[in-house]
């Protein structure tokens, strides 16, 4: 409820700014009557589509819809003044809102329910097995909200594909709407991947909250009785020679990375999974080879991935997606598999992340 009130105030805001702008070009009495009757359709159909499915996508279709009003206003005042043209009238800056929003959002359905190949390159001079190791990032599935357990098993036929070494699952694999009978049936689908490579899981910040579906002991016993190796700020020497270092989430209580890393070798490869790209300064410290972090699902919808880089302490990746180098510390960020509560992404393609060491 006090996120619907925060969107009708920002809403109001908007078109308190647009009023004044409007105005400002000489054509406030068009732009009164178009913004006061657009605005209320996109409240009411906003209203409606929250009270029958009880989402997220509401509020983001209401977002939309009113940054689309908006936009068509200013360019019909814009384009109207500058050829000394009248206000076209309330049908047509009304139509072509919609429509904007329409295929706009629709691009972003299909973004976050089309699961990319992202592909990344990291050079290293220590010893690796067979003069190279090829590792596949999987995270932010959110399992339920745009893909089921089926979907899943079919991504991990295409992870299996790819032959990896090692796959690593960093966190928020499923989430407090996650079913018991979902989860189980996509923590089965991981046998047959982990017959063919080593597959390693580190908790998200959306397990280790509680959740009335499941329990976390449940979770990570489904995984451990399908072949999945369960991290929880624990060190596993696999048998090609490489440290895998899995840590709990930043949201629980955790051992800091030094902790962890003290005593290991240094001339042998270290990979490191955290769920969240926030302990990057320590991390690289501590001389880690590469760590590997999902969670910002590629910054969800623009313009947060333009915004959000800028606010101190949100996140030490300078990006939302990618990679980034820190000393001798490679940091790949992935935008993950899937999404939490919302059916679109407009920051960036869903994807796995296929990293290949040389």
């Amino acid at each position: 409820m006090l996120v619907w009130i925060g969107i009708l105030v920002l809403t109001f805001v908007i078109s308190v700014v647009s009023l004044a702008f409007f105005r400002s070009r000489g054509d406030g009495s068009a732009a009164v009557r178009n913004i006061s009757l657009g605005l209320v359709a996109v409240a009411a159909v906003a209203t409606a589509g929250f009270g029958i499915v009880h989402s997220l996508n509401a509020v983001v279709i209401l977002l939309h819809l009113g940054v689309f009003f908006l936009g068509t206003e200013v360019a019909d005042a814009v384009l109207g003044a500058a050829a000394n043209k009248k206000h076209r009238g309330v049908l047509p800056v009304v139509a072509a809102a919609i429509l904007g929003c329409i295929v706009y959002l629709l691009a972003g359905y299909v973004s976050a329910h089309t699961v990319r190949r992202a592909e990344v390159s990291v050079e290293t001079a220590k010893a690796l097995p067979n003069d190279g190791l090829r590792i596949v990032l999987l995270s932010d599935v959110h399992l339920g909200t745009t893909m089921d357990d089926e979907d899943l098993a079919k991504l991990l036929q295409r992870i299996a594909d790819e032959k990896p070494d090692i796959v690593a699952v960093a966190g928020d694999l499923i989430d407090g709407s996650t079913e018991q009978e979902s989860m189980m049936r996509a923590c089965g689908a991981f046998a047959a991947l982990a017959k063919v490579c080593d597959v390693y899981y580190v908790d998200g910040n959306h397990e280790v909250e509680d959740s009335s579906e499941r329990t976390l002991a449940s979770l990570h016993e489904e995984l451990a009785k399908n072949g999945v190796r369960v991290l929880c700020d624990e060190v596993v020497l696999t048998d090609g020679g490489c440290y895998v270092v899995g840590r709990r989430d930043r949201s629980d209580s955790r051992k800091s990375i030094a902790a962890l890393t003290e005593g290991l070798e240094a001339d042998r490869f270290c990979i490191v999974m955290d769920h969240q790209p926030n302990d990057f300064d320590a991390e690289s410290r501590a001389a880690v080879d590469l760590v590997l972090c999902g969670h910002t699902h590629g910054g969800f919808l623009l313009p947060i991935p333009w915004v959000a880089p800028f606010v101190p302490g949100f996140f030490d990746a300078d990006r939302f997606v990618g990679t980034e180098v820190r000393g001798t510390t490679n940091f790949v960020v992935s935008a993950g598999a899937g999404t939490w509560g919302i059916s679109f992404k407009t920051g960036a393609w869903s994807d796995y992340t296929v990293i290949d060491v040389r």
